[in-house]
């Protein structure tokens, strides 16, 4: 995950944290790379924390004038690292439309085989032009936004940090006109499919190929976003993490709108039943995860309107692949859901049992 630092950034409390998310937003108006924000961002994280831990002012580090610390701070930015940034962002568009031509060119081999297309004058259904010109007209304001930002963000009080959203906003009702006028104008381009992914696909294997060295860093010291967030929602006795909170939070709601209905609340023991019983029908109904994207495609098959046969073999293959691998996450998710929280009930469980001989023994 980029910007891993975000999720420890919570640490840093006052002057430190409010510092921090200024430099972070400066920062982030220097168009350059997510892995050198990352290590930029992530060394003075580290340096906040200590001097932090050892009770000194922000100021010690960053002096009275945050403007000028933010400008000594980005100084040693290159022209490389701005450049990487473009690259990035164009790997992402190139992505989305080698996404949208390549299937399409792909289903229409058979009319191509068969000579009843021109495989040089075939052109999508999908106004490919319109996206890369959405893409391209999100980035000119994201830059021109950033460009606003730095120039004002030290310059104005907090309270008038409205009149720079007001710019922002007017910014992207302007694009987004625009953006409607050239896309359903008499200016569309209509892009050959061939092009269109042969293009992309070409950037796409040049990028990895000559980034090679760089994403291989970047997934070494990448943060998994999934294992911080099992870190924190994964039951444990020996702690009050989140699960356990909100079972807490969920159970407090439902015996409050209980007592307001005039009904008793929940005791403990009803409660861990209610939770056991519900764990019990979700791995009984589980079927259900992997049944229902047959019931779609099937759906999709006698409703939808296909040219050839050929297009509804591969309509139905490629849709039923991306269903059964949405449904495994789905469960996988559940499944985790259902371990941590018998977890929780038998530590419950634990504690009443505890609390009842104590009960006896008096």
């Amino acid at each position: 995950m980029r910007d891993s630092y975000t999720l420890y950034q919570d640490k840093l409390q006052g002057e430190y944290l409010e510092a921090f998310k200024q430099i972070n937003l400066y920062f982030g108006t220097q168009q350059v790379d997510d892995d050198t924000k990352e290590e930029y961002m992530g060394d003075l994280l580290d340096i906040f924390l200590i001097t932090q831990e050892e009770g000194k002012p922000v100021e010690k580090i960053t002096g009275k004038n945050l403007e000028h610390f933010c400008k000594s701070f980005c100084s040693n930015l290159t022209w490389k690292q701005k450049v990487l940034k473009v690259l990035d962002r164009l790997k992402i568009m190139a992505w989305f439309t080698f996404l949208m031509a390549a299937p399409e060119l792909l289903f229409s081999i058979g009319d191509i085989v068969n000579g009843k297309v021109n495989i040089f004058e075939l052109t999508s259904d999908i106004n490919i032009f319109g996206y890369i010109l959405g893409f391209c007209m999100v980035d000119i304001v994201a830059a021109i936004t950033d460009a606003i930002t730095k120039k004002v963000m030290f310059k104005i009080k907090k309270v008038s940090m409205m009149i720079l959203q007001i710019i922002i906003i007017v910014l992207a009702i302007v694009s987004f006109i625009a953006y409607l006028i050239l896309y359903f104008g008499d200016s569309i381009w209509d892009i050959p499919l061939w092009s269109a992914a042969l293009v992309s696909g070409l950037y796409l294997l040049l990028y990895y190929i000559f980034n090679k060295k760089r994403l291989d860093s970047r997934k070494e010291h990448e943060v998994n976003f999934w294992d911080e967030i099992k870190k924190e929602t994964e039951f444990n006795t020996d702690s009050d993490n989140l699960f356990a909170q909100e079972i807490e939070k969920r159970w407090e709601k439902r015996n409050k709108k209980r007592l307001k209905q005039g009904k008793q609340a929940f005791t403990r023991e009803e409660i861990l039943a209610l939770e056991e019983a519900e764990i019990l029908k979700a791995e009984a109904n589980q079927w259900a995860y992997w049944l229902f994207p047959i019931v779609i495609i099937v759906g999709f098959l006698i409703f939808g309107e296909f040219e050839t046969q050929t297009d509804m073999y591969w309509f139905a293959g490629i849709m039923l692949v991306v269903e059964y691998v949405l449904m495994a996450l789905f469960w996988k998710v559940a499944k985790s859901g259902n371990i941590n929280t018998r977890k929780w009930i038998e530590a419950e469980r634990k504690k009443l049992t505890q609390a009842n001989n104590d009960e006896d023994e008096v």
